[in-house]
């Protein structure tokens, strides 16, 4: 099973991120860009993973939201990586609540992971090179981003890939309290 930690989204940043991604789609870029229903925040990306781990997952998910109050991240950039010049992967950084979402998601990241942890939430994964000069404008004409979100809860996702995207199913999910 393909397995990750992940903490949903409003639904109110769900559609401002939406519009957003549509903004950016509309320039016909050559981008994977990721469904509304499937946008969320990854803590954690386990990868493949025995099915005989779900119990030991799903108590270090109930043990890493436990005594973690709920609390507002707030998506304040755009940014990419590589970069802006050479957006491999668009997203959205967070500047509010985003030493909260690492404290959070520390406990719950594999101990072989060795990028650091970085509050963001991916809009879109380049497939090809048409139209980036489009979409590069479309970056710098967005102006400032505001999105917030409160995060009130902490879940266990597995993810099945197909040629139509991905599909996710929660398999375990903790509130904050």
């Amino acid at each position: 099973m393909r397995l990750f930690f992940a903490a949903p989204l409003e639904d109110d940043a769900r559609a401002r991120v939406a519009e957003i991604i549509r903004a950016l789609a509309e320039t016909e870029a050559d981008y994977k860009w990721v469904e509304p229903e499937n946008l969320h925040l990854t803590l954690a990306f386990l990868g493949e993973t025995p099915e005989s781990r779900l119990p030991g997952l799903k108590e270090a998910l109930e043990s890493a939201a436990r005594g973690k109050p709920p609390f507002t991240l707030v998506f304040d950039r755009l940014g990419a990586f590589d970069s802006l010049e050479h957006p491999r992967v668009l997203w959205l950084g967070a500047g509010t609540g985003a030493r909260e979402l690492a404290a959070l998601a520390a406990p719950l990241i594999p101990p072989e992971e060795e990028r650091p942890f970085q509050a963001h939430l991916t809009l879109g994964r380049q497939r090809g090179a048409k139209n980036l000069s489009r979409l590069r404008q479309a970056l710098k004409g967005l102006g400032a981003v505001n999105v917030a979100t409160r995060v009130d809860r902490v879940e266990l996702l597995r993810s099945r890939l197909s040629a139509a995207g991905p599909s996710y199913e929660t398999l375990s999910s903790r509130p904050l309290k």
